[in-house]
């Protein structure tokens, strides 16, 4: 009998197929072969139909992307909201299954904070931009995804020196052009 697979819950913000979809894509057919994926992505969109024919399971949750419509004072109610039923959604997800991973497509994540604890599983967060500071928000964000993630993953050596500079201890690197094969 071969050992289990390991399990890998993707979150996506988007499904629009930028680039950070694609990158997903890409990377989906090689990570598929040594490893079952869940996608949950905080949209619908095109990606998820290539992602279900690839042999992803798809997910779609209320929308908890990090979105400037959904921080303004009067929105957070809502968005608060749409986070918590979001959480809800992995911790369903997680008593069908354990996950052995949690990948973050991007930081434009609400749940980053408490992702993690939900899946029970450690978070890769994949920093994609960094937005400009606002007022700090770039020290908060970056501040976040250092604390609760087990691996910082950039998308070129120019932003992850970006990140350092903004969190000195973060221990940001750039991701290989190479997709791991196993979650492992």
């Amino acid at each position: 009998m071969s050992p289990p697979r390991p399990n890998l819950l993707v979150l996506t913000p988007s499904a629009d197929l930028y680039g950070a979809d694609r990158a997903v894509l890409l990377a989906l057919p090689e990570i598929l072969v040594a490893n079952d994926v869940v996608l949950v992505s905080a949209v619908d969109g095109p990606m998820l139909d290539q992602a279900r024919s690839m042999g992803a399971e798809v997910h779609v949750s209320p929308d908890w992307a990090l979105r400037r419509r959904g921080l303004r004072l009067v929105a957070l109610p809502g968005t608060t909201v749409r986070v918590v039923r979001s959480l809800a959604l992995v911790r369903r997800l997680r008593r069908r299954r354990r996950f052995d991973l949690v990948y973050a497509n991007t930081v434009a994540n609400a749940m980053l904070p408490l992702v993690g604890r939900a899946a029970r599983a450690p978070i890769v967060v994949h920093v994609r931009e960094v937005p400009r500071d606002r007022g700090g928000l770039a020290r908060v964000l970056f501040g976040v995804v250092d604390r609760v993630a087990f691996r910082v993953l950039c998308n070129s050596g120019f932003t992850a020196s970006l990140v350092t500079a903004i969190v000195p201890d973060c221990r940001a690197a750039p991701s290989t052009s190479k997709p791991a094969s196993s979650v492992h």
